[in-house]
């Protein structure tokens, strides 16, 4: 696997604390931008009531729908259920107030002066600012 996948196992018979508790790993992953592999193990009398395994990965996909989509294709490979989650695209941060910023420079000029022991006249301060590389 690589560095920007993780993979949570899960069988039908959980716990609905256990299953929380996975839940908030899950979502500590989307929100670190890593796809999750979901996994639902079956084992003997489990492969009857395959039902349990459909209510699982609901709750998954009901507990990360603000963080992630999760792919409408689940898979059964042999006793195994198998879908991913992919974290929605992160927001763009915010750009750097620049020197250069027009409003940035309104801003210093129209700022109350500041306290004797620092006072500077403000031309000093805007002629101090960086340009464009911040």
């Amino acid at each position: 696997m690589s560095k920007n996948f993780k993979e949570m196992q899960f069988r039908p018979n959980i716990a609905e604390h256990d299953l929380q508790t996975k839940l908030r790993h899950i979502q500590k992953f989307l929100t670190k931008q890593l796809q999750v592999r979901i996994v639902v193990k079956m084992v003997g009398r489990e492969n009857k009531h395959r039902d349990l395994a459909l209510v699982i990965l609901d709750k998954i996909e009901a507990g990360t729908k603000d963080l992630g989509r999760m792919d409408p294709n689940r898979r059964l490979d042999g006793n195994n259920f198998f879908t991913t989650i992919s974290p929605y695209k992160a927001k763009e941060p915010p750009k750097p107030v620049c020197g250069s910023d027009p409003q940035f420079k309104e801003f210093i000029k129209n700022a109350p002066p500041l306290p004797p022991s620092e006072n500077k006249p403000k031309d000093i301060l805007i002629q101090n600012l960086p340009d464009d590389n911040c």
